[in-house]
């Protein structure tokens, strides 16, 4: 009869807890193909605070597969899935994580959902045009690509810029590994990977001529090579992080493997550095100059805001946010590597 009873109540609860949110606006996140590395998370629970600290508003998120061989009905099928789940409460607005989720999803922004207003995270100015530039595996040329400016002619979107610091994150890899003659780029070969190797590449050119610029590809390496890779480096090579992805074993589902951190400094001897909030205070990453996930969420809430006030996302100019990029480092890893503090530069924000 107790069980009876627990049971019970626990319904009641779930059932008025419902009733409660259906009566408030919500926001719902669509959490990138490949977005359950340690800034999506990061971003999502920061976001998820700022929702909560508004009486009236909660948060909701939505991780999307990744897409299968055929792209356009496997899109379709996601679209429905999402339509099915948010059937009887339509989100204020929609936060769509990678440009992969937004052509996954642009068919609901093209129909039913025609009116909701779309926040696009993005590391990049420009997007590829089609699920098929990002899956081919290579840098489109620009044919392939497209910019917030075009879509907001024709959807209510808008869109918020993870800006990338190549030059002060290179700046700050140099500051604390002075004999650096190397530049590793870790990274998949997914197209972002491209996108952001060439302007790597076109970063060095012009402001570090003098460095070498490797890159550690997984279409050239497996993760077994990558690690030997890195165990042969001295402090002479620094090492910049971006993406490793890492497909599953099933079909139609892939994820970013951020904790390949945990592995990569086992056998690193110099620091993982990153161009975006990796979470450096858990000890993985050492750090780099960028907006950090929590700051960036504030910049996102500033535009849900604009939004609930009755103005459209596409009359919201795109930008890259108005926080201030920072460095940000673990000091274990100075500690581990051997680095002097007092190489640090004066404005860095040190973690543990």
């Amino acid at each position: 009869m107790k069980q009876i009873i627990l049971f019970t109540v626990s319904l009641l609860i779930a059932i008025s807890t419902q009733a409660v949110e259906t009566e408030k606006e919500f926001i719902l996140i669509l959490n990138s193909t490949l977005a359950n590395g340690t800034w999506d998370k990061d971003f999502n629970k920061e976001l998820q605070d700022h929702c909560h600290k508004r009486s009236n508003l909660y948060l909701d998120s939505y991780t999307l597969s990744f897409p299968s061989a055929d792209t356009e009905k496997d899109s379709k099928e996601q679209c429905a899935r999402i339509l099915q789940k948010y059937a009887s409460n339509r989100p204020k607005a929609v936060v769509i994580i990678g440009a992969m989720g937004w052509h996954i999803t642009s068919h609901l922004f093209e129909t039913t959902w025609k009116d909701i207003p779309v926040i696009l995270c993005h590391p990049l100015a420009t997007l590829p045009n089609s699920l098929q530039s990002i899956l081919a595996y290579e840098a489109p040329d620009s044919l392939h690509i497209t910019t917030i400016k075009e879509l907001q002619k024709h959807y209510n979107i808008t869109f918020l810029e993870q800006k990338l610091y190549i030059k002060e994150t290179l700046r700050l890899m140099r500051a604390l590994q002075p004999e650096m003659k190397n530049i590793a780029f870790i990274s998949d070969s997914l197209y972002m990977s491209h996108m952001v190797f060439s302007k790597v590449e076109k970063t060095v050119r012009q402001h570090y001529p003098d460095l070498k610029l490797i890159w550690l590809s997984q279409r050239e390496l497996d993760l077994e090579q990558l690690l030997d890779t890195v165990s042969s480096y001295d402090k002479s090579t620094g090492l910049l992080y971006f993406s490793w992805h890492k497909p599953q074993q099933m079909p139609s589902h892939s994820f970013l493997a951020d904790n390949i951190g945990k592995t990569l400094t086992g056998f690193a001897n110099s620091p993982l550095f990153t161009l975006k909030d990796l979470h450096p205070q858990d000890g993985y990453f050492g750090g780099g100059y960028y907006v950090s996930a929590s700051d960036y969420a504030t910049d996102c809430m500033r535009i849900i805001d604009e939004i609930r006030e009755g103005k459209p996302a596409s009359d919201i100019p795109p930008d890259a946010g108005q926080s201030t990029p920072e460095n940000y480092f673990n000091y274990l890893d100075l500690q581990w590597f051997n680095i002097s503090p007092q190489l640090c530069p004066d404005q860095i924000h040190l973690y543990n």
